[in-house]
Formats: structure tokens, sequence, C-alpha cells
């Protein structure tokens, strides 16, 4: 019974990532957020520079993403830091006006850092489930 529900999800898995066109992002989790339970998707690569806040935004804007939040962040550190650079990365969440939360992968810290700064960027997608 269990593995025939597996093969169910999963059939269900491959149709959502046909029609969202989320092949060249990874699936790395389901999570609940504001609006419910969602799947999470990776970027399959970082920037290849760092980028002010700003940027980050519309850099994941363009590749069809978002900034990953604080939590987010915090998921893939806990379950797919080897897949990451250990060094700073940007958050969506605002810590203020001028400053936004972002993840060292090196040790797990969370700092508020200043918008003007450049740090680096990996987008996700999320996918309502």
């Amino acid at each position: 019974m269990y593995k025939e529900l597996l093969e169910i999800r999963n059939r269900i898995d491959n149709l959502i990532e046909s029609y969202t066109g989320e092949r060249e992002f990874k699936k790395v989790g389901e999570l609940y957020g504001e609006k419910g339970k969602y799947a999470l998707y990776l970027a399959p690569k970082e920037t290849e520079r760092v980028l002010t806040w700003n940027e980050a935004m519309e850099y994941c804007k363009s590749l069809g993403g978002e900034l990953p939040t604080l939590g987010e962040l915090q998921y893939l550190y806990d379950n797919y830091k080897e897949e990451i650079q250990p060094t700073h990365y940007w958050s969506s969440s605002q810590a203020s006006a001028t400053n936004s939360w972002s993840m060292h992968f090196s040790n797990g810290l969370r700092s508020s850092s200043y918008k003007p700064l450049t740090t680096r960027v990996r987008a996700v997608r999320r996918v309502s489930l």
C-alpha cells in the first residue's frame, strides 16, 4: 500500500514539475508556510558574482524564482549544506527597511546585513500543494 501511494506521489510530482517547468530546479522538500504546504525547489547554481539585496531580488526573478526566506535557508543548511558554498547568502526576510537577514553556510550563523552590501544568492521556487 505504501509503495503504491509513493508511486502516485511521484507521478503527481512529475506532473507538477512538467507543468510548472521545475525540472531545472531540484525539488528539495515539502514545507509549510503562511499559505499552507508547498514544495521547495532549489536553483541548480548560484550567481557567478556577489549581489546587493535588490540585485539579488531581480536576479531570482529573472530565473522565475525568488530569494529563499530565512527559514528556507535554515532548511537548506540543515539538509543540503554540501550543495551550497560555505559563504553568506541573502534571504528575502527583511530585518528592517535597510537590512535583510542572511545566513553563512559554513556555520549556520544568521546576521542582519545592510542591503547595499554584496553576497551570494541561490534562488528557489515554491509550488503550492
